[in-house]
């Protein structure tokens, strides 16, 4: 069985050039040394690779990439190859502007390598994490090819403008004030109603043409394309995207929570062209990757204040050799009781949290520090921030983060967490404001045995309550395997409950054990949606690996769709359009796109 994995960017790793078919436009460049994204979904989409692999496939890589293709008078896009280990990675690099933005989602010169990676790869089934970077039209392609696809869905892209289901709002941590008091409303003119959660205005409309106003402040503006074109251009992305669902021999989720959002969101507008069942969506599948361990548990805490806090770093300014020679694992005491060696009445013992991934609005950060600034009025309290940030969002959050004790640790790898000094420390917070559809920050922190306060939002509570006897909604204050929840988008929530972790007598102790005890029994995978969701080690990739193998079987046994072919005059079309969109870019000044 061989199997093209398609997905918007790859992990660098080690990469070794080479490989190529000697086609002009497949060049055996040197690895990308940046632009090509570690995210969530692309570490799964490479897990996936790898586990299928483990599961007896025979699998290749097809890319997007950040890094541009130099620059032709079609705008252009080119094939690098290489190989990480057992697979294949090509990575297809868009030479248009702005190839991230959703009028871009469609791009001729990267449909047309799509088809000749197919002719040289020659896959049996296609698996697609995601289509941005490379063109919305690749399950619909491979089906012309004769070849059938799934389709592994991670966020809302196919269901939103903006990918992440938030309305537009004001996301910059300018000063002290705590965030949470957001607009509510569709667009700038309010129209169209939205969900308030908690402070962050998460949509819950269906997909339709009051996206478009929502969507307008997104980086570049487009002024110059006219209300009517807007339109169409939101008719064609949608109605592809759909038709791309439609085309699929089954549509993946990493949680059932993810799945039902994304059926709501599609609205009746779309349904047909989905071809969704309201009472069994039998081509959806939920499949939940597992939780992979780590080599060395994450922080360590005492009932009693035994020892000084879990690590020691030196300061942004300090000496250079302590802070290479990373953390000194030791155990953390009970916040709030006297520091190691220093008679009562001392100073407490703060807090210490972590949180790690990608530092960004919609992942929440400004809002963390927001709800940091709340509690330290009351008592100690530190936070160590560990990912990738763009400068300009970083600069923001250090100036919220004044005053307070926390420590930017910049990128980081996951091999690297259990001894690094995020991981050394009371509880884990994710502060997302996105409905997320998994979660791999948390996997990392059940990894740990970490204690975690996550937003009751998208995966997390189902995934939270996955193997803890109770049926129900969770109560608002429940303590489920190790968590505690708070309103998402809320820092006064937020706030409240950190409060409470720090205050509360035996609350911390009671959570680190039920961490510690999930950690433990990390051994099987759930692979559906009557499962837990919680497994990991070898043997839960393996069985993930299998299951993925299992629906690329019977994509295969049941053979690729049958679809109209494009009207000749389509691809003309739709390259000139390109060409028009970037040269309107560059005629328009620079205050008119937003910059």
């Amino acid at each position: 069985m061989k199997v093209l994995v398609v997905a918007h960017g790859w992990p660098a790793g080690n990469m070794e050039s080479g490989g190529g078919r000697g086609d002009a436009s497949v060049s055996d460049a040197a690895p990308e040394a940046g632009g090509s994204g570690t995210g969530g979904t692309e570490q799964l989409a490479r897990r996936s690779a790898l586990a299928l692999v483990a599961a007896g496939a025979e699998v290749s890589v097809l890319a997007g990439s950040l890094v541009r293709a130099p620059a032709t008078a079609d705008g252009g896009a080119r094939l690098t190859s290489g190989t990480q280990g057992p697979l294949r990675v090509l990575r297809l690099q868009r030479g248009d502007l702005f190839f991230d933005h959703w009028q871009k989602s469609r791009s001729v010169p990267a449909t047309r390598l799509f088809r000749q990676v197919l002719a040289q790869e020659c896959p049996d089934v296609v698996l697609i994490h995601h289509w941005i970077r490379l063109s919305r039209d690749l399950v619909f392609q491979a089906a012309a090819a004769g070849i059938p696809a799934l389709v592994y869905l991670h966020d809302h892209y196919s269901s939103c403008l903006r990918v992440f289901r938030l309305a537009p709002f004001g996301n910059g941590p300018a000063g002290k004030a705590p965030i949470g008091e957001a607009p509510i409303g569709k667009g700038p003119a309010g129209e169209g109603p939205a969900e308030r959660a908690g402070g962050t205005v998460t949509c819950a409309e269906p997909f339709g043409s009051g996206c478009i106003s929502c969507a307008a402040d997104l980086f570049p503006r487009t002024p110059w394309v006219s209300l009517e074109n807007l339109h169409l251009a939101f008719a064609s992305h949608g109605r592809e995207l759909a038709r791309e669902l439609r085309l699929a021999r089954a549509v993946i989720t990493p949680s059932r929570s993810h799945r039902d959002l994304l059926l709501a969101g599609y609205g009746p507008e779309l349904a047909a062209d989905i071809g969704r069942s309201d009472e069994a969506p039998g081509r959806w599948h939920v499949l939940a990757p597992p939780v992979l361990p780590f080599d060395a548990p994450g922080g360590v805490m005492e009932n009693a204040p035994a020892a000084a806090p879990g690590y020691e770093t030196a300061d942004e300014a300090g000496d250079a050799a302590a802070a290479a020679a990373g953390p000194r694992r030791i155990a953390l005491p009970v916040p709030g009781t006297p520091s190691a060696g220093e008679a009562a009445g001392a100073q407490a013992v703060p807090l210490v949290l972590g949180c790690w991934g990608q530092l960004a609005p919609h992942k929440g950060t400004d809002l963390l520090l927001a709800a940091l600034d709340l509690v330290a009025e009351s008592r100690p309290v530190e936070l160590h921030l560990a990912g990738g940030c763009e400068a300009q969002y970083l600069d923001e959050l250090k100036l919220a983060a004044s005053g307070l004790m926390v420590h930017f640790h910049g990128p980081f790898e996951r091999a690297d967490l259990p001894l690094h000094p995020v991981s050394a420390v009371h509880a884990f917070v994710c502060p997302s404001r996105a409905p997320e559809s998994h979660g791999l920050v948390f996997d990392e922190a059940l990894a740990l045995g970490l204690p975690a306060v996550l937003p009751r939002s998208g995966a997390f509570p189902e995934r939270a309550a996955a193997g803890v006897p109770g049926d129900g909604p969770l109560a608002t204050d429940a303590e489920v395997g190790g968590v505690l929840f708070y309103s998402p988008g809320d820092a006064r929530d937020l706030a409240r409950v950190l409060e409470r972790l720090a205050g509360e007598d035996g609350l911390l102790l009671r959570l680190r054990d039920a961490a510690a005890e999930r950690a433990r029994a990390l051994a099987e995978v759930s692979v559906d949606g009557s499962g837990d969701g919680i497994g990991g080690g070898s043997g839960g990739e393996r069985e993930w690996g299998r299951r993925l193998l299992d629906l690329c079987e019977a994509a295969v046994a049941e053979g690729a769709p049958q679809s109209p072919a494009a009207d000749w005059f389509e691809e003309p079309m739709a390259l000139e359009l390109e060409r028009q969109w970037d040269a309107a870019l560059a005629r328009t000044p620079p205050d008119e796109l937003g910059a």
